[in-house]
């Protein structure tokens, strides 16, 4: 696979008063051709500004940046002629319009011949799968048919890339469920998509690889099964369950040795305790386990890997 994007010690600030706020420092990443790249982090990680840059809409304090091979300084238009972004939630939509309209009114600033914007609508509402709904407003739409509004509409140039940023934010599971699909379709023609995200289940999904962003800077980049794979030699995942009347011995182990809780649940007199431990502490386990009724191992999730990576406040029992 060929590189799309590249990224070399990427630097960008900005100024507040007499002061320099550092917001991405010495990002360092490529992306391939066909890839869906996933970047997660907390609110405040630098994810936007990220997205930002690659879109040409900000422009590095320092540092080089390609998009197919062009600076996004100095070749700007060009990058914007074969790109395009949508961002998450409600923003940039004509609600007074019906979808047919609002398609058509993109396709005339995007200056696509007259006789080829019939076609063209009527196949990216197919490809989102709103055609049924061409006619009626906007602002009529739930937040999952304006999302799909807005892929139609990020697809009318024939991007190479698309920037997502969070694509599915305030979505029911069904919405999110569909525009998922509907994004996998669109990677399967070739296209290249960069999205940001909250939702740890969504990026396993799609992600072909996930970059971790937090305080401007990338801790890992990696497939999802590799991370999960890569944190489950040092950390294992258990769910415990025990009567009640263990728990101030259970709090004990866990205080003592530091023990990363997970999930905590009462039911009558037994308690539920999903928690972390070091693969390699089989004796603190061994404690918990001698006062357990029963106690099973779980799968890491890249929830998990996010936890135990960037997580700054943990629970306790």
């Amino acid at each position: 696979m060929s590189e799309i994007i590249t990224v070399n010690n990427l630097y960008r600030s900005f100024k507040e008063g007499k002061k320099t706020i550092p917001v991405l420092n010495n990002v360092n990443f490529s992306v391939y051709e066909g890839e869906v790249f996933g970047i997660l982090g907390p609110n405040g990680a630098g994810k936007t500004t990220l997205i930002k840059i690659l879109s040409t809409i900000l422009s590095p304090t320092e540092g080089n940046v390609s998009i197919l091979n062009y600076d996004v300084e100095k070749d700007a238009k060009i990058i914007r002629e074969n790109i395009n972004f949508v961002y998450g939630g409600e923003k940039g939509v004509y609600g007074r319009l019906t979808a047919k309209e609002y398609l058509v009114y993109f396709c005339h600033l995007y200056k696509i011949e007259k006789n080829r914007i019939p076609n063209l609508v009527k196949n990216l509402m197919g490809k989102v799968n709103i055609d049924q709904y061409q006619d009626r407003k906007i602002n009529s739409f739930s937040k999952g048919m304006i999302e799909r509004v807005h892929l139609a509409r990020s697809l009318i140039n024939d991007p190479k890339i698309i920037f997502l940023d969070e694509p599915t934010v305030g979505l029911d599971p069904d919405g999110a469920r569909l525009l998922k699909k509907i994004i996998l379709n669109i990677q399967s023609e070739g296209k290249t998509i960069i999205f940001t995200t909250h939702y740890m289940q969504e990026a396993d999904d799609l992600c072909n690889r996930i970059a971790f962003l937090e305080n401007g800077i990338f801790n890992k980049i990696a497939h999802p099964e590799v991370l999960k794979t890569e944190a489950a030699k040092k950390t294992g995942k258990y769910l415990l369950y025990f009567e009640k009347k263990h728990l101030k011995c259970i709090n004990e182990v866990v205080k003592k040795n530091e023990i990363e809780i997970v999930k905590q649940s009462e039911i009558g007199n037994f308690i539920y305790l999903t928690f972390f431990n070091k693969v390699y502490e089989l004796d603190v386990l061994s404690k918990m386990k001698h006062l357990a009724i029963t106690c099973e191992e779980k799968n890491l999730t890249l929830e998990d890997v996010y936890m135990l990576n960037f997580s700054r406040k943990r629970d306790r029992i």
